[in-house]
């Protein structure tokens, strides 16, 4: 089933959590501000297409309205979106315990294709402001440089100048985060959720431990956006979560706050969060330079 109609309640109380969020990182504080390059807000003319080779979902499976839905978005981002900034308000459970919120500036230059060769590689930089044991920690990751490694400042009380090679697919990187830094970008973020859903309707062919609905009017931080619900009723094998719900920004068209929650057990009151990702005070094509992604802004004095 996929609905389309006003549904207030779920929405305002994300609203009002992430409100609160936010309130609570002490907004007096400004952000780092990029370097600028002339006006230039546009992708390269040829960009990487979608997938030939992704799974085909029958028209009538619940999943499919949802997984056409976030392709589209997909298409839009990689036509138009060359880079941007944002404050990521993030949660997730990483081996078991609930993580605090951790709060943190990114800036990210997507991936660009002149048919089959990458014309600008993935580039992401991000500077932590909570939790007081991150804060200060300057990550850098620069797809095919730094051979293929995440360069981190430690950040934090101590020894905090130093700087350090992650494997992104290692496991330092996975002990600390649920989604690795090659999905920071909101192109390869959705095509990783329109695997997640492509196989979810694979393990459920005949749509029925699938229920999808498409929420309007919602708001985020006063954004107006739509939300995609996606819920499994029943556990089975070849499903990562029992709900998850994925916020679009209508008129920016992209992620807003991603949510992911597992099946209850009988002795809990409320199913357990697997995972929230907000992105709030995004910008959209501010044509980063190479500066914003220099190694030596990690050990740059502010």
């Amino acid at each position: 089933m996929f609905v389309s109609a006003k549904r207030t309640r779920a929405p305002h109380l994300v609203v009002g959590s992430v409100a609160l969020l936010w309130t609570s990182l002490a907004l007096s504080s400004e952000p780092l501000r990029p370097s600028r390059a002339p006006a230039g807000n546009a992708r390269p003319s040829q960009v990487r297409p979608l997938s030939a080779e992704s799974p085909v979902i029958a028209a009538e499976h619940p999943m499919s309205p949802a997984v056409e839905a976030l392709r589209k978005e997909l298409a839009h981002l990689r036509d138009t979106v060359a880079d941007f900034r944002c404050r990521v308000i993030k949660r997730e459970r990483v081996n078991g315990p609930l993580q605090e919120y951790f709060y943190l500036d990114m800036w990210v230059r997507e991936e660009s294709r002149a048919g089959s060769q990458v014309a600008t590689p993935l580039a992401v930089y991000m500077e932590f402001l909570g939790p007081s044991s991150l804060a200060g920690r300057r990550v850098l990751f620069v797809e095919g440089q730094n051979d293929g490694k995440i360069l981190a400042r430690k950040g934090g009380s101590r020894f905090e100048y130093v700087v350090t090679s992650i494997d992104p697919n290692g496991e330092n990187a996975r002990s600390e985060s649920l989604l690795p830094i090659t999905q920071s970008g909101f192109t390869p973020m959705l095509a990783a959720l329109i695997t997640v859903l492509e196989r979810h309707a694979a393990a459920d062919p005949g749509g029925t431990n699938t229920v999808v609905e498409r929420i309007e009017g919602a708001k985020l931080d006063d954004r107006p956006c739509y939300a995609l619900r996606i819920t499994h009723p029943k556990k089975q094998s070849g499903f990562d979560f029992h709900t998850a719900t994925i916020f679009i920004d209508a008129e920016l068209r992209v992620p807003a706050r991603i949510e992911k929650y597992d099946w209850p057990t009988p002795t809990d009151e409320a199913a357990p969060l697997i995972a929230e990702y907000n992105y709030t005070n995004v910008e959209l094509n501010l044509g980063l330079t190479e500066q914003m992604f220099d190694p030596r802004l990690l050990k740059a004095k502010r």
